[in-house]
């Protein structure tokens, strides 16, 4: 994340820099190579940041499914997703609860996988 983070600063000052330098007519070929190679950094942070806010938006599908659901301790359930991917911790009090969480969470839009590694008390 840091790295996206200096890529997008670095685009900044580059563009600033070219355009300051284009005003006093010094426009050198080096920032506007070194802008598209931080632009292509920066396109890959945005992906990233978009994956980032689709896991995010997904675990919170999944913990309000678990928490409507009467039959879950959503409460106790650990709710973690990576790339559509939902791991689910914690413990419940039977196999039924265990097979209920990771059902729902498989209805959920978005997610790709469960694995469930919910204990049963």
């Amino acid at each position: 994340m840091k790295k996206a983070l200096t890529a997008a600063c670095a685009v900044t000052i580059l563009v600033a820099l070219s355009a300051q330098d284009a005003s006093a007519g010094t426009a050198t070929e080096q920032p506007v190579q070194a802008s598209g190679e931080a632009t292509a950094e920066m396109r890959k942070a945005n992906e990233a940041v978009g994956e980032l806010t689709d896991d995010t938006v997904i675990t919170t599908k999944v913990k309000a499914a678990l928490s409507q659901d009467p039959g879950t301790a959503a409460l106790a359930i650990g709710v973690e997703t990576f790339i559509g991917g939902v791991q689910l911790t914690g413990s419940v009090d039977s196999v039924d609860k265990k097979q209920r969480a990771q059902d729902i969470a498989e209805r959920v839009d978005g997610v790709i996988a469960v694995d469930n590694a919910l204990s049963v008390k």
